[in-house]
């Protein structure tokens, strides 16, 4: 990291009177590892402070500190009012569904971006970009060091949450032994791995178990990408009263499938919606192409995207109609 923009930085949020810290819709571990970071970082330092996120975050992400304050609405009024935006974990300003109000924000507001996608667009003042992160809560980890800032229980936590979630609980290839540093750090200073993994990977209830069980049960193979491809209808997770965040890691027991190169998830939503998951265990796949493609974004071996349409299977394959 650069200690002179990190230093930058932290002096244009120590100057702000007000923050505003916005992540993308339907937000994983990370990102909502990283709101919570600067919650916890905004309370310390004692600076009026607004979380925004277009959707509601998942409940198992209860267990972080200060998720409750996270609003999933805000009016152009109230954005106008901050002097300090610091997105987190957001590859495109349109994934933080701000992007008009931040391409014409004024000059006095300032816009920190914390991501680890790859760069596609140039919308803040000062970017702490790194595609070679395995996570957001990486970048802000190292920020904080760099200011010599005292990293909390709290934050531990809310930053091994990040670690975890987006390295497949360090099963994933973009966990190295810097990851491995960090994670012990955390769990010295307070976080609980054995609580952070029961919360976001163990905790399925019997029905998301059924529902996961019947997903399986028709998954198929393109032969030609050696591709796992499964699908999930509205209709069924009405049925069975889940949300499409009871399938989150689904995507990757499927990429462990012997013989694949990796998985796709299809899942219709209830807004006339099919949001993919592309997932793949093996660095020389890159299935962010497809994802960028479709209009969505992420990593090379963990991307996704949304489409219109709906669901449709006839003659062994599967239809976006």
């Amino acid at each position: 990291m650069d200690k002179v923009e990190a230093l930058k930085a932290w002096s244009l949020m120590r100057e702000a009177k007000n923050w505003l810290i916005a992540t993308h819709f339907n937000p994983d571990g990370d990102a909502l590892g990283s709101v919570n970071t600067f919650l916890e970082l905004a309370a310390a330092m004692n600076k009026p402070v607004m979380a925004y996120c277009a959707s509601a975050p998942d409940d198992k992400f209860g267990f972080l500190s200060r998720i409750n304050q996270l609003a999933n609405k805000i009016t152009k009024e109230q954005f106008d009012e901050f002097d300090l935006i610091i997105t987190v974990d957001c590859a495109t300003a349109s994934r933080s569904k701000l992007k008009e109000w931040l391409f014409s924000r004024s000059a006095n507001q300032i816009v920190i971006e914390f991501d680890h996608h790859e760069r596609q667009e140039d919308y803040a003042d000062i970017s702490f970009k790194e595609s070679g992160a395995a996570a957001t809560v990486e970048i802000i980890y190292n920020f904080l060091l760099a200011n010599d800032w005292p990293i909390n229980a709290e934050m531990a936590k809310s930053i091994l949450t990040g670690l975890l979630t987006d390295t497949g609980n360090f099963l994933y290839s973009n966990t190295n032994d810097k990851i491995a540093k960090i994670a012990a750090k955390m769990m010295l200073i307070g976080a609980r791995l054995p609580k952070i993994v029961r919360q976001t990977v163990t905790n399925k209830n019997l029905a998301v178990m059924h529902l996961w069980g019947l997903v399986l049960s028709r998954l198929k193979i393109n032969y030609e990408y050696l591709v796992a491809i499964a699908t999930v209808k509205q209709k069924e997770l009405s049925e069975f009263g889940l949300g499409v965040d009871d399938l989150t890691g689904l995507t990757g027991l499927m990429s462990g499938l012997q013989g694949v190169n990796g998985s796709l998830l299809l899942i219709e939503t209830e807004n006339g919606q099919i949001k993919g998951s592309l997932r793949s265990h093996l660095t020389n796949i890159d299935m962010s192409e497809l994802a960028n493609f479709l209009g969505g974004g992420g990593h090379r071996q963990a991307a996704g995207f949304c489409v219109n349409g709906s669901l449709v299977e006839g003659g062994g394959q599967v239809i976006v109609s």
